[in-house]
């Protein structure tokens, strides 16, 4: 029987290699990743064949984001209970993956003009960081939302934020679902840029920083400030990008194709 296997991130346990080592010789197993960094790891480390490895990034579904893309921000803020005289910077997604969230202070301290609001994480996570920013005014912490009510807040923002770091696992292979939802707003995004991120997000699409040099941060959050048409121009290179590349039905037809 021809079996297709994805794969989101490398084998961690002798049983998981034993078995990798072993089907990577059948000709009937085929791999997906979800990165070119996850496949070269395949190919490198376990001596895949190229032809029996494709990657795939997440996608989204731009059905979802369309509905709400004439909505005004101001009647999305006022639905959300969002200030309207503020500029916001968004992050969406859970709290507890490495030092991630801790990323937020750099932008917290550094613009105290501009309203940080996270949406989701579990109570205790929530609980942990409010007291990290216990000393910080400007930024709102919302309980985790369904995902309808998750595309209201993406879209009621100036601009999104993206955090990883290398305390996070997967930072080298990983293509967050997050990323592909951002790049659907039409909103501008300012990214980490490491690991298999920066295959998708890019100079030409969002504005990128290094996680590990914070005033890469603080010049991002300047040029958001500082270029309105070039800023706008990045948000509809991301978009276009979603729609030609990482829909979820673009997605399928590529694995059909390698399959084939």
């Amino acid at each position: 029987i021809r079996v297709v296997y994805e794969a989101h991130k490398e084998p961690r346990t002798k049983i998981a290699n034993f078995i990798i080592n072993n089907l990577k010789k059948k000709n009937n197993f085929l791999l997906v990743t979800i990165s070119k960094a996850l496949k070269n790891y395949y190919i490198n480390d376990y001596s895949f064949k190229d032809s029996k490895i494709v990657d795939c990034h997440d996608a989204v579904f731009i059905e979802n984001y369309d509905k709400y893309r004439n909505i005004p921000k101001n009647i999305l803020r006022k639905e959300l209970d969002l200030p309207q005289d503020k500029t916001i910077i968004m992050h969406t997604g859970s709290l507890h993956k490495g030092n991630d969230a801790k990323l937020f202070k750099i932008v917290i301290e550094n613009f105290k003009d501009l309203l940080f609001v996270q949406v989701g994480g579990t109570k205790q996570d929530i609980s942990k960081y409010k007291q990290y920013y216990k000393n910080n005014n400007n930024i709102v912490f919302i309980r985790h939302q369904n995902h309808k009510d998750i595309i209201k807040y993406q879209m009621s923002a100036d601009l999104l934020f993206y955090a990883l770091t290398k305390t996070n696992q997967l930072w080298w292979c990983t293509s967050p679902l997050k990323i592909f939802e951002y790049m659907a707003t039409g909103i501008p995004i300012l990214n980490s840029n490491i690991g298999s991120v920066s295959e998708v997000l890019n100079e030409l699409n969002s504005i990128p920083f290094s996680p590990e040099d914070e005033q890469t941060i603080i010049n991002g959050v300047n040029y958001f400030l500082e270029n309105k048409a070039e800023i706008k121009h990045l948000a509809i290179r991301a978009l276009i990008d979603i729609k030609d590349k990482y829909t979820w039905d673009k997605r399928a037809i590529s694995i059909l194709e390698f399959i084939k």
